[in-house]
């Protein structure tokens, strides 16, 4: 633990301050420059629930809307993002469609993850399978980094 933790310094003068004790919507100022502190906000489960979902609506949104324009001699082609991973596994690029299917639905089960667990947590009850999906929710963490995946990939050839 540190134990400078209620401690604050502002990065406009150089003072410090004690961390000051707000509730929500509060805000504390300066007493040399007048700005505003920085102070934690805490994420209650509404609003983490509320980000979730809103990055699960906007991931489904991306993945449906055509991304990749061709045209070529008349030819007109559209694909999705899903769409073209799936091409990538029927063609001579199969290798690589996993990590490029791992890249587009890590994200994905990351959020609906945590919306399942907020739920619950919003009910005041423990989720079925609580420590199963943390397990999975940490396993995905690391996975969800695209240079990791990458290279995790190249190196189980």
């Amino acid at each position: 633990m540190d134990p400078h933790r209620h401690l604050v310094v502002f990065e406009h003068c150089d003072r410090v301050y004690q961390r000051p004790l707000l509730t929500l919507g509060q805000h504390a100022r300066c007493k040399v420059c007048g700005l505003r502190l920085p102070c934690a906000q805490t994420l209650r489960c509404e609003r983490s629930l509320a980000l979730n979902l809103a990055a699960a609506i906007t991931f489904a949104i991306v993945m449906a809307t055509p991304v990749i324009h061709a045209d070529v001699w008349g030819h007109h082609a559209e694909a999705s993002l899903w769409q073209a991973a799936m091409a990538l596994a029927q063609g001579g690029s199969a290798p690589i469609a996993i990590p490029v299917a791992l890249i587009l639905c890590v994200p994905l089960l990351q959020s609906l993850l945590q919306c399942w667990i907020l739920v619950f947590t919003l009910k005041a009850v423990p989720a079925p399978g609580l420590a199963a999906m943390m397990r999975v929710g940490v396993w995905l963490r690391a996975w969800s980094m695209i240079e990791v995946c990458l290279h995790g990939s190249a190196g189980s050839r």
